[in-house]
């Protein structure tokens, strides 16, 4: 006679295996949504890395989504839902960030220069006048005189055409002048309003053309032996390695003093020395 209550050693086998499995498994996208999202709120505060680290945080935390919702032996809803909300918040956050990064990089280049003694122009200055006056207007070339004029407008025309075949990226601004004819001898401040979106190749290239043709284009307007300087600026400052000051040769493209790396040393080439126009005499009145 079979004993009723005794068991089947395979039905206790499944049964045990069925309790074995019967936790639902974590899952891991869940897990690397919530990690990744943990990281981006730290990373705000650098909103390039933030940006990738919450779109990965949203992107893994729509997969755990979809495969818990598929396989109900998945756990880990809790995870997901938290990476995805730090995702999203980071990654917009990060996104409304970014066009501070520019600024943000022009402060502290700010601070380096003035560490090394590169310093803005005196507002009260010859040069800052027309400096700001130049900055303040919309004239693509300014110049003191008619040849300076001419000289700034063509500079212009060259550095807008170079520039789109030295730099792929977009154009925000043109490319700006201001020509200075006087008696210290030639200077030409240039606006490059996104020069710090260029790439070191890119900017050296600039530079170079700038200085070159500047000097070329001084040549009719000032004699030989006169000195020719040149200034370039972005949106917000100059920088060290953006000066040049030199004596004009007939006979070659002169290289740019070294140690002019101060705006304030443009400002006697905006300083006129003549003497003012002396007052008719009575006799010349009448």
């Amino acid at each position: 006679m079979v004993n009723a209550n005794r068991i089947d050693p395979r039905v206790a086998r499944q049964e045990a295996q069925t309790d074995l499995t019967s936790e639902p498994l974590p899952s891991i996208a869940a897990g690397v949504s919530w990690m990744f999202g943990l990281v981006s709120i730290p990373l705000i505060f650098v909103p390039p890395t933030a940006v990738i680290t919450g779109f990965l945080a949203i992107v893994f935390g729509h997969i755990a989504k979809f495969q818990i919702a598929r396989k109900q032996e998945l756990s880990g809803e809790r995870s997901a839902t938290n990476g995805l909300l730090m995702g999203y918040l980071c990654f917009f956050a990060a996104l409304a960030l970014l066009p501070s990064i520019r600024m943000q990089s022009a402060v502290t280049q700010g601070l380096i220069n003035s560490y090394r003694g590169v310093s803005d122009a005196d507002g009260n200055s010859a040069f800052g006048i027309a400096e700001r006056d130049f900055l303040d207007g919309d004239a693509l070339s300014t110049g003191n005189t008619p040849d300076a004029q001419k000289i700034a407008a063509e500079l212009a025309s060259l550095l807008n055409e170079q520039r789109d075949e030295i730099f792929t990226g977009p154009r925000s601004h043109e490319i700006r002048t201001l020509c200075q004819i006087g008696d210290t001898g030639f200077c030409i401040v240039v606006l490059v309003p996104d020069l710090t979106d260029f790439d070191q190749n890119a900017r050296d290239a600039m530079l170079n053309f700038i200085w070159k043709e500047s000097q070329r284009l001084a040549f009719g307007a000032v004699s030989p032996g006169e000195e020719v300087a040149v200034g370039v600026r972005d949106r917000l400052q100059y920088h060290s390695m953006e000066f040049g000051r030199a004596t004009l040769s007939p006979d070659r493209i002169a290289q740019p003093d070294a140690a002019f790396v101060d705006a304030t040393m443009l400002d006697p080439f905006f300083v006129t020395t003549n003497p003012p126009p002396e007052e008719p005499t009575d006799d010349e009145r009448e």
